[in-house]
């Protein structure tokens, strides 16, 4: 394969995993997609490692269909233990999968259930390929040599139905603790106009976290200052491209102090959270002399206050 056959494949691999992605996103209603930054590190993870898991787990599957006879000489038992050690390898797999590519928080009992649903459907629908080109009539007599191409393109499209419907009972079983759907949809939809002065109590809470040697994430941040996840995730975002906040696991969204806390301005935090708000709304030329000059009076009111200053008053 030479040059430009390695480059299609990487394109094409690429795009697929995008793709995947996107649509893990639209599941669990993630409120925008990562930046190409955060993406290319993830994806070089994805394409790099998955040859290896999916080698690795033929691997040991094969080397347990021969070792698994020499404990029981019993059928159905020997049977039952490759189907169940099948499932516990996609499962695996599965959960890996759900946890990393969405752009949100992603629960561990939630994605254990939906991997666990989404590994059941594979594996059932594995043996039921396997068991139609047993027992049907042989689609070569009826078509020749290319008539199992589109009926293993169907069986393609079941196993993604299968993989995005485990997703959806994951994404269900989190969103679904004790809200109904209506003021989820709400949340979904809620726009990032909030008090500019909230980004300030994101970052207290933070850097109190931080000073005690510990990591927080979305949902705490959102507990601590009363938004939605969606909104709060967004102003993390902001954050964390304004280099005030920095990421340590993609998976778990665990966020830190990217700068001393003596160094961060409260200024500086206004700032980021009127930009932040001009990308929502865009611009309004009618009211911008009078909201410039209010929130110059705002910031110019704290230009000399940093975070720090505010880490012993309570969040």
């Amino acid at each position: 394969m030479g040059w430009v056959g390695l480059g299609l494949t990487v394109y094409a691999a690429i795009n697929l995993v995008v793709t995947i992605e996107d649509c893990f996103n639209v599941i669990y209603q993630a409120p925008e997609g990562r930046s190409w930054t955060r993406r290319v590190p993830l994806y070089w993870f994805v394409l790099t490692t998955s040859p290896v898991a999916i080698w690795g787990s033929t691997y040991i599957n094969g080397w347990f269909e021969q070792y698994l006879p020499q404990i029981t000489s019993s059928s159905w038992l020997s049977t039952s233990a490759n189907i169940l050690w099948s499932v516990c390898i996609i499962w695996v797999l599965m959960f890996l999968l759900y946890r990393m590519l969405p752009n949100t928080i992603i629960y561990r009992r939630p994605a254990l259930v939906g991997s666990l649903v989404a590994a059941l459907l594979l594996e059932i629908g594995k043996h039921s390929l396997g068991l139609y080109l047993q027992n049907a009539l042989s689609l070569s007599q009826l078509y020749g040599s290319l008539g199992l191409i589109p009926l293993f393109m169907f069986w393609v499209y079941l196993m993604w139905l299968a993989v995005l419907f485990g997703l959806q009972v994951s994404s269900t079983l989190q969103h679904l603790r004790g809200r109904q759907l209506a003021e989820m949809q709400q949340q979904r939809q809620q726009s990032l106009v909030v008090d500019p002065g909230m980004i300030v109590v994101m970052m207290q809470h933070v850097a109190q976290q931080f000073r005690q040697g510990q990591s927080t994430n979305t949902e705490s941040i959102a507990r601590a200052t009363k938004l939605s996840e969606a909104v709060t995730e967004r102003m993390v975002n902001r954050l964390v491209e304004a280099n005030m906040l920095r990421r340590l696991d993609e998976t778990d969204h665990q966020v830190v102090l990217a700068r001393p806390a003596d160094t961060i301005s409260i200024r500086e935090l206004l700032e980021v959270a009127y930009a932040a708000i001009d990308r929502e709304l865009g611009q309004q030329p009618e009211a911008t002399q009078l909201l410039l000059r209010l929130r110059d009076a705002q910031t110019n009111a704290v230009a000399d206050t940093k975070l720090q200053s505010l880490l012993d008053v309570p969040s």
